[in-house]
Parts: C-alpha cells; sequence; structure tokens
C-alpha cells in the first residue's frame, strides 16, 4: 500500500480536491496515512459523523441512529464487506455509506430513493447521486455543488476527475428534471416528499417577463446604480430618464436617458453595434448592453415564483414541516436577491455601451469606433 502512494500520490492530491468555500476535508497526508485507512479517505470519517448529527437533529431517522463511534464503526465495516473483493485501487465512495444508515431513516426519505430507483428515466449513478445529495442535505461544512459532489463520487485512485464532473452535471440536470432535487446557486439540494410538492406547486406559477424586466430594473437603478442625475460638472447636474428594455422607469420627460438591455430584449432589429448607436444617437440615450448571460434574469423570475407561492399560502393552516419549508423558501429569496445583484454588477462592469455614435467596452474603457 506504501509503494502504491508514493506511485500515486500525486494523481490523489489532483483528485481529491474540494472547493474554496468548503470547512477542511482531510486528506491523505504521507504513505503511512494511506496504509492505515484505505480503501477510506480521511475526510469520511469526521464528514459521516456530521451527516448522522444532521439526520439526528432534522428529524429524518426514524429509528434511534446511536452517536459515537459505534455507529461510524458499523457503517466503515459494512462499507469494508462490499468493497472487500474489489482489486487495489478502489477507493469507496462517500455515497457507499448511504446502504449502511438506510434502515434508520423515516419512510418518506427511503421512498424518494426507492421511487427514483424504479425511474425509468433514471440509471444507477443519477440514484447515487440523489443518495450522496441527501447525505450532506443537512452539512453545512460541505457545500453540494459539482466540484465537492464529484469528489466524493470518486471510486478509484485512477479516476478521470474531468469525466467524473461530465457524468455527474448530467445525472444533476436529469434530478432537477425529475424534481427530485434542485438548484440553489452554484449548489444542488435534495428533496424530500414535502419539498419536492412545493417546489411543484412553484414551478406551476406563471410569471409575466415584463415583471421580471421591471425588478431586474429595480436593483439596477435602486441598488446598484443610484444616482438620478448625471453630474456634468461641480456646477451641473443634469436629470436623467432612466429605462430596462422598453420598459420606463419613473417619469420620461429629461432630455437625456439611460437605457439598460437585456438579453431578454425583444425586437425586430438586429442589434448589431451599428443599429445600437444608432438607437442611442436616436433615442437621446446612453445605451448599455448587458452580456447574454441569462442567469440573473432566470433568478429573479424564480425570485418571483417562490414570493408568489408565499403570498397564496400566507395565513394558511399548514402542517409545521410545510411552515419549516416555507421559512428556508424566505431565506432562499433573500439569498437569490444577493445573487441577483452581483450578477448584475459583474454584467455591467463588462456591457458594452453605445452613446452618441460612439461604443465603450466599459470593463476597457476603451473608446472604439468613435
Amino acid at each position: 500500500m506504501k509503494l502504491l502512494y508514493e506511485d500515486k500520490c500525486s494523481i490523489l492530491k489532483n483528485l481529491i480536491t474540494f472547493s474554496n468555500d468548503t470547512a477542511e476535508m482531510k486528506v491523505y497526508e504521507n504513505e503511512n496515512d494511506f496504509a492505515e485507512v484505505y480503501p477510506f479517505i480521511p475526510y469520511q470519517f469526521n464528514l459521516l459523523q456530521s451527516v448522522f448529527t444532521g439526520i439526528r437533529i432534522h428529524g429524518a431517522s426514524g429509528k434511534h441512529l446511536a452517536e459515537g463511534e459505534r455507529s461510524l464503526l458499523s457503517a466503515f465495516q459494512e462499507s469494508s464487506i462490499k468493497y472487500e473483493n474489489e482489486e487495489m485501487g478502489v477507493l469507496i465512495p462517500f455515497s457507499a455509506f448511504y446502504d449502511t444508515i438506510e434502515s434508520f431513516l423515516d419512510a418518506n426519505i427511503k421512498t424518494v430513493i426507492i421511487h427514483a430507483k424504479n425511474n425509468s428515466k433514471l440509471n444507477e449513478e443519477d440514484v447515487e447521486v440523489l443518495k450522496l445529495l441527501f447525505m450532506i442535505k443537512y452539512v453545512k461544512e460541505i457545500p453540494s455543488n459539482l466540484e465537492n459532489i464529484s469528489t466524493l463520487l470518486v471510486k478509484h485512485i485512477d479516476d478521470d476527475k474531468l469525466e467524473i464532473k461530465k457524468k455527474v452535471e448530467e445525472s444533476l440536470k436529469k434530478l432537477v428534471r425529475q424534481t427530485l432535487i434542485q438548484k440553489n446557486g452554484e449548489e444542488y439540494i435534495f428533496l424530500t416528499h414535502e419539498e419536492q410538492d412545493v417546489n411543484r406547486e412553484i414551478k406551476s406559477i406563471t410569471i409575466d417577463m415584463g415583471e421580471v424586466i421591471q425588478k431586474v430594473g429595480g436593483t439596477i437603478f435602486e441598488e446598484i446604480y443610484t444616482e438620478k442625475k448625471y453630474r456634468y460638472s461641480s456646477k451641473y447636474d443634469f436629470p436623467y430618464n432612466a429605462m430596462i428594455d422598453d420598459i420606463p422607469r419613473g417619469q420620461q420627460n429629461n432630455e437625456i436617458g439611460l437605457k439598460v438591455i437585456t438579453p431578454y430584449f425583444e425586437t425586430g432589429i438586429d442589434l448589431t453595434h451599428q443599429e445600437l448607436k444608432l438607437m442611442s444617437a436616436r433615442e437621446n440615450n446612453v445605451i448599455i448592453k448587458l452580456p447574454n448571460d441569462t442567469t440573473f434574469l432566470e433568478e429573479m423570475e424564480e425570485i418571483l415564483k417562490i414570493q408568489a407561492y408565499l403570498r397564496v399560502k400566507s395565513g394558511t393552516a399548514s402542517t409545521q414541516v410545510i411552515e419549516d419549508i416555507k421559512t428556508r423558501k424566505s431565506r432562499e429569496v433573500s439569498e437569490r436577491k444577493d445573487r441577483v445583484k452581483n450578477l448584475l454588477i459583474e454584467g455591467l462592469k463588462t456591457a458594452e455601451m453605445f452613446a452618441n455614435w460612439s461604443f465603450w467596452i466599459l470593463k476597457k474603457r476603451t473608446q472604439l469606433n468613435v
């Protein structure tokens, strides 16, 4: 085993990596450390204890899940037996521990996994990802993003990390489509039966795209760029009209204006640089064209859907479980609002600007085609 580590240590260091926002996850320090815990990985011991704690605290355990070393020893023993006939080089993925704790789980958790196994649109690898997401659902120390999920599912020293990520990403997309998990920013969240029901209700809500654009405009002109006048000099301030796509914000009785164009801007005109310069001169507006990434718009639409759901459900009698979900959804709205603002700030930094027949790329502050 020591010789194997010496041969593969550099591969292991590149293979077992976590995102920067993850708490310390121990890896092999040297050949002695490797020989002592192989085929397990050092981070698994503390992480599995955190999983046990999370399951107990959040009531996902129908039977008593014993604390301390006995539960850990049992989980590692069962996993060892399962992999005892594998050849040297195998690594036990963290998802393998699900089978060792399944008997302790509430039926509403187990049935989610069982139904996933019976879902013809999902394969075994998809179900492994789902099991893993349940296990780390209540563990704050490890964000459930693509990098971390892929690392937790490493099964062999010679695995290709890029290939793992590719397969995991495909599984995550399928699980989202089946409403078994949801994506929140860069993280993927396992959904209980009740959470699935709530998410389906939210997904069915229709939001007018004009409202989405209007709310994005509010974030830009009320939170990011709050100045209502353009300061030409210490003596002269000029009020300006504010507009996002073709939706005005406030009074439009000023001689100059600032118009932000999003990827959802629909016209019958091909928005070439020449046309945007012409539009700027014709309308007497500074035109700021945001990059084509629609993530901030999709996030805002999701915010409005969640808020609509919470308004409808406000004051209605429901179980404590549903009330807890509504509380988490309120927190999710705040998180998504922060993301929208940050995405817009970054988008504005790299936006294209057109003014009076001129064109700038804001990031470079370089005037082109004057």
